[in-house]
């Protein structure tokens, strides 16, 4: 199988070429002659073997030009290809490009990388930038606006890319290129100029592809929802006929079932099995005379026991493998003939085309989150989403280009740590005449020279063992999706070296089983969920079933077990690494570890006490909050070996949340070549979890790699040395790296500065509900019906009550919700003055250019655990909430934690806000800026009581009982949008509409004034907070140009 999906459904793409003919290529001869001209030059003479990137005008012009009909430049004012074509964004160039070009037009829309054939398209290149040619193409492509597909050729191979992954393609080899008319037709439909662009609107490769995607779509959702169906309905009738079966066993043979019908399906459509397979089972169940209502069952498990026996008979090659074992509690189950209607319908499905193993992967994957779902039924528990499998034990679908990445970045690092080991950078370059000593030496036994062919060969077969040894680990492995990844990187990376071999040795091919060795030698998983590791396996006997070989015994590389437990008095699924895998443990552990572990938080009750006992004892980078996905980085890091590399998928709140300070200081301290690149693609379609790449090797620290992730492109933002990332919080913030003159200005604004809690004192407010605290302990129905809430204030101990969104920039609203306050609570806070001065900060910033929101006040009121509190004054606290609310601090904070690096539910918390920068100023400057802070409080009392009362004014005059939020934007509407309004709710005389013209520009004066005096302070706050942090004029407009370009603000 092979390491990439295809752009284009198979089944879907020949249904198109059906309606094209050879006839309809003109001069196809003449274009197919050249094709083969082309091939025949790498064939017969060296250039296959030798570096010669000359030739790429030549190839640009006779296959692009002269083959696909893209008229170059001369004599013509338009034309459709150029070389060397300049990036709009900086400039940098791709070696030729597809589009409509003139002197002053330069419309791209294809890029062309091309390399000599010497070049492997996958793998790294000794360039500043490290890019693979692939990726060196999509470097070009994003920087062009209109560019749609990316081309990129060795002269060996073309490939075709959409723009929107790197993991698709379209793949053309010359030399079937040359022998195969067919797929000259296919090759020459899909990129020649009247097909791959259009000037104007969409091409028809463009539509190809859109209505592509749609169809794979609908083709993948509709198998599922039938697959789930079938699943419900079969685990039903199974429950009904074997009633002293228990559910939970009963659920098991229902999902054994089904992944053997799926794999029967899949060898149907691959010739691994005799066509139609199982609708000749069913038919010959229905021609028996016997009165049985179990034929069809009874059939299945003669077919079950010949696949994994094998039936020379019947054609029908020993599986084994352990998927189809005999089973005696599933072979002993009452299934009726009738169920089996509902399998025909998914076995109508074509799982060559239709449904690949790629998509099938998906499809398991998803499976694992609707398993956990009807698990929970069968126990008589309600099934909560966010509980769920992808939740609660942290699986999510991974997209193929993160796998990709991440394998890249770690087992292709690996194996470029063993060619640099074995001498590759001293082989001496090859020319023709070594080929040709060579040649004479293989006739000539008499000689004894050593060659330089013979030194290349003997750096492969060595490099060719190494790989054969590499052990590869997922401790999370889910649906299989990175070990599915790592066995097509093998294999690509194997046939890379046979064939390097071969073109030594001149055709000396080796006889050996790749597929199985990896299997059996290079890949290894560890899963919780008993159903991830059988579809894991699944997923790895789809990708390697072939006709002639029993499947590969997987019982001793995928296993069942809690990977960051060994105790099983903690836990029955305790997984005891030196025993499980007591030969890679006895030998230093795994050469590469990756994946996309759970991300499980301790809270609601989601360990037990003996679990967190266990962590915070068997963990030594534990803080006050544990999380899963930290466990299994500390667990990885002592399972690796030395020189071994990790990858992890996490979420980018471990680069600067205060519980995870400990692990980012480990890292920096004890791992090299550590990489970490903040992701802003959305990852995972049903999870809302911001995340990022982690990857280091386990060596002595280097220089810290930090970037992000953008649309499947990695742009390096900075290589530091790791001192300058460890401090007291140890945080790792991507986006100042990125700026020298933020860095600077960041420090000058600390270096005059104290922090805010050696000028008060910083806590976070009460909680309410915790099941198990207060006193009395409370109970779930406690917490869920918020038993100590009110809307009336009962009795002297309901307390007006504040939520998170209740605190606002200079203003404070509330609800009208109470709380009782008392022991009760689950953590009442009662070192918190609720009634004393103190300021109010919600820990939810805001996007913009003022991201704090804090308030003062007096009043007796309290505040939950999304806003903190500051009390204890040791200066005025009007001037602590100017400096809060300035734009200085939220530059400051940006810059400093990152947070907006989220973009789900960004906060902060106390320990970040007690850092805080308080200003050393004079008391006269603390007096101006509490002054205006004053203004600022009035400003904002007199706007909250204008619009309560305009409100009031207009529900009553308008008899509605709601008004729409988009009335308090009202001052920007003009007059007509403001009756039409209006007119919404009430029709208005002519005399009327007077009335509420007068009574709007009244209003909108009145809001106007009070927003440009509001305008004003905010701009004498800040300069004044500039002024004492010691800005000038200069960085003070430096902060308000970041913002705004950070805000995307013209």
């Amino acid at each position: 199988m092979s390491v990439r999906d295809k752009i284009f459904n198979q089944k879907f793409l020949n249904d198109q070429l059906k309606h094209f003919s050879l006839t309809d290529i003109p001069d196809f001869e003449k274009k197919w002659k050249i094709i083969k001209n082309w091939n025949y030059s790498l064939e017969e003479s060296n250039l296959s073997k030798t570096k010669e990137e000359s030739l790429q005008g030549e190839f640009l012009n006779a296959i692009f030009t002269k083959v696909l009909d893209y008229p170059n430049r001369i004599g013509r004012k338009l034309w459709n290809i150029q070389q060397e074509q300049k990036t709009e964004i900086d400039s940098t160039k791709a070696d030729g490009s597809l589009g409509f070009f003139t002197d002053t037009i330069n419309d791209v829309r294809a890029v062309i990388e091309l390399k000599d054939a010497q070049t492997d398209l996958d793998r790294k290149q000794k360039r500043a930038n490290n890019l693979t040619p692939v990726e060196q193409a999509f470097s070009y492509q994003y920087k062009m606006k209109k560019c749609q597909w990316v081309i990129v050729s060795n002269f060996k191979e073309i490939r075709l890319y959409h723009s929107s992954t790197m993991t698709e393609y379209e793949r053309f080899l010359m030399k079937e290129l040359a022998e195969d008319a067919e797929q000259f037709k296919k090759f020459y439909f899909l990129l020649n100029r009247n097909h791959l662009i259009e000037r104007d609107g969409k091409s028809k490769i463009d539509l190809l592809y859109e209505n592509n995607e749609k169809e794979q779509e609908k083709i993948t959702n509709t198998f599922y929802q039938k697959y789930k169906n079938i699943r419900r309905e079969l685990y039903t009738h199974i429950k009904n006929n074997n009633p002293e079966v228990d559910e939970l066993t009963v659920f098991e043979k229902t999902q054994k079932l089904l992944d053997r019908f799926i794999f029967v399906c899949f060898c149907e459509d691959t010739n691994l099995l005799p066509e139609k397979t199982f609708r000749k089972v069913i038919e010959a169940a229905k021609s028996t005379f016997t009165l049985s209502e179990t034929r069809i069952w009874d059939q299945l498990k003669g077919l079950f026991h010949s696949i994994d026996q094998g039936n020379p008979h019947l054609n029908i090659n020993k599986f084994n493998g352990g998927l189809f074992k005999k089973d005696p509690v599933l072979d002993g189950l009452i299934i009726k003939d009738e169920i089996f209607t509902y399998f025909e319908e998914l076995a109508e499905y074509d799982f060559n085309s239709d449904l690949d193993v790629n998509i099938l992967g998906h499809i398991f994957e998803q499976s694992i989150s609707d398993i956990e779902e009807f698990k929970l039924e069968i126990q008589g528990e309600e099934f909560d989403p966010i509980q769920g499998k992808r939740k609660k034990e942290g699986i999510f679908y991974t997209s193929p280009g993160v796998t990709k990445y991440l394998l890249e970045e770690t087992l292709v690092k690996w194996i470029e740590d063993r060619e640099k080991e074995l001498g590759k950078d001293n082989l001496p370059e090859l020319k023709e005449k070594d080929f040709e000593e060579f040649a004479k030496k293989q006739k000539n036994k008499r000689i004894k020279k050593k060659l330089a062919v013979e030194e290349h060969i003997e750096y492969l077969i060595k490099l060719q063992q190494s790989v054969r040894s590499v052990s590869i680990l997922d401790p999370a492995c889910g649906s299989g999706a990175f070990l599915n990844m790592a066995f097509d990187i093998l294999i690509r990376e194997g046939e890379r070296i046979n064939r390097e071999l071969e073109e030594k040795q001149g055709g000396q091919a080796e006889l050996f089983d790749i597929n199985k060795h990896i299997l059996k030698n290079n890949l290894f998983g560890v899963d919780l969920n008993e159903e991830s590791v059988e579809i894991t396996k699944l997923s790895l006997w789809l990708k390697t079933a072939n006709k002639h070989d029993e499947l590969t015994s997987l019982d001793e590389n995928i296993k069942c077990g809690n990977s960051i437990i060994e105790d099983k008095n903690i836990t029955p699924k305790a997984f005891d690494w030196k025993t499980e895998f007591k030969d890679k443990m006895d030998n230093g552990g795994f050469d590469i570890i990756i994946g996309n572990p759970p991300y499980v938080f301790a809270r609601n009750k989601r360990f037990t006490e003996e679990e967190k006992q266990y962590y915070y004892t068997h963990y030594k980078l534990t803080e006050y909050q544990l999380n899963t996905y930290l466990l299994f980085i500390e667990r990885a890091y002592h399972l690796l070996k030395n020189g071994g590399w990790f990858g992890f998928i996490v979420p980018n709140t471990c680069l600067t949340i205060d519980s995870f300070k400990k692990m980012r200081r480990f890292l920096l301290e004890n791992t090299g070549n550590l990489k970490i690149i903040n992701i802003y693609d959305k990852m995972f379609e049903q999870a809302n979890v911001d995340t990022c790449f982690i990857i280091f090797q386990k060596t002595k620290p280097t220089k810290v790699t930090l970037g992000e992730y953008i649309n499947e492109q990695i742009n390096i933002v900075a290589e530091v040395d790791p001192s300058e990332l460890i401090d007291e919080q140890s945080i790792i913030n991507i986006a100042l790296m990125k700026d020298k003159r933020s860095r600077e200005l960041v420090n000058k604004i600390e270096q005059n500065s104290v922090s805010l809690n050696s000028v008060a004192t910083v806590s976070t407010g009460l909680k309410a509900y915790q099941v198990g605290k207060g006193k009395p302990k409370q109970t779930e129905e406690i917490k869920e019906s918020r038993a100590y809430h009110s809307t009336q204030k009962l009795d002297d101990s309901y307390i007006p009550y504040l939520e998170g969104a209740d605190v606002k920039r200079y203003l404070l609203e509330w609800s009208g919700e109470y709380l009782k306050y008392g022991d009760h609570l689950a953590e009442p806070r009662k070192s918190v003055p609720f009634d004393k001065p103190r300021i109010l900060v919600r820990q939810i910033p805001t996007k913009g250019m003022y991201a704090i929101n804090a308030v003062y006040t007096e009043k007796h009121l309290l505040n939950d655990i999304n806003s903190m509190v500051i009390f204890d004054f040791k200066k005025d606290p009007l001037f602590i909430l100017g400096v809060l609310n300035s734009k200085i601090i939220t530059y400051w904070f940006i810059n400093k934690f990152d947070k907006f690096q989220r973009q789900t539910f960004p906060q902060f918390k106390v320990k970040e806000l007690k850092i805080f920068p308080i200003p050393k100023v004079s008391e006269e400057q603390e007096k101006e800026i509490v002054n205006y802070v004053k203004e600022m409080l009035e400003i904002q009392r007199k706007k909250a009581k204008f619009f309560k009362k305009l409100e009031i004014v207009l529900l009553d005059s308008l008899k509605i009982k709601e008004l729409p939020s988009s009335f308090k934007t009202f001052f920007e509407w003009s007059v007509e949008k403001w009756l039409e309004k209006i007119n919404q709710y009430k029709t208005l005389t002519i005399n009327e509409k007077e009335e509420w013209i007068e009574f709007y520009e009244s209003k909108k004066e009145y809001i106007e004034n009070l927003n440009n005096h509001e305008l004003s302070l905010n701009q004498l706050i800040d300069q004044k907070v500039g002024l004492a942090f010691g800005l000038n004029e200069q960085e003070m407009e430096l902060i308000d140009e970041y913002l705004k370009d950070f805000l995307g603000i013209d």
